[in-house]
C-alpha cells in the first residue's frame, strides 16, 4: 500500500477529545448552610436545659441534687472535705443562696 492509497488522516477538534457530560461531583455542604442549621438547635437545647434547671431546682430531690453537684465541685478544687448545709434557697434564674457552708481541712477540723 502506498501512501496515496491510504485514506486522509481525519482531523479532531478538541470538542471531540473531551466528554461531553460532566462527571457529577460531590460538593461539600456549605459551612452557612451547617451554620444556619446548628445555631438554632443549639439555642433550642440550651433553652431547654434553662427551663429544666429552673423547675428541677424548685422541688426537693432537684435542691439535693444540685447541693450534691455543687459539693463535687467544690470538693475537686480544694483539699479537704466539703459539707453544705441541708438549706437551699432561690433558683438558676434569679440565684441559689446556700444557708450553709463549711470546708473542714484534711484532719476534718473547721
Amino acid at each position: 500500500m502506498t501512501s496515496d492509497e491510504l485514506p486522509p488522516p481525519t482531523e479532531l477538534t478538541p470538542t471531540e477529545l473531551t466528554p461531553t457530560e460532566p462527571t457529577p461531583e460531590l460538593e461539600p455542604e456549605p459551612a452557612h448552610r451547617r451554620r444556619r442549621f446548628a445555631l438554632p438547635v443549639i439555642g433550642v437545647l440550651g433553652l431547654l436545659a434553662l427551663v429544666t434547671a429552673y423547675f428541677v431546682t424548685r422541688t426537693a430531690t432537684g435542691r439535693n441534687a444540685a447541693l450534691s453537684l455543687i459539693e463535687e465541685t467544690i470538693e475537686g478544687s480544694v483539699n479537704g472535705d466539703v459539707r453544705i448545709g441541708p438549706a437551699l434557697s432561690g433558683n438558676v434564674v434569679t440565684g441559689l443562696t446556700l444557708s450553709r457552708l463549711e470546708i473542714l481541712d484534711p484532719d476534718s477540723a473547721v
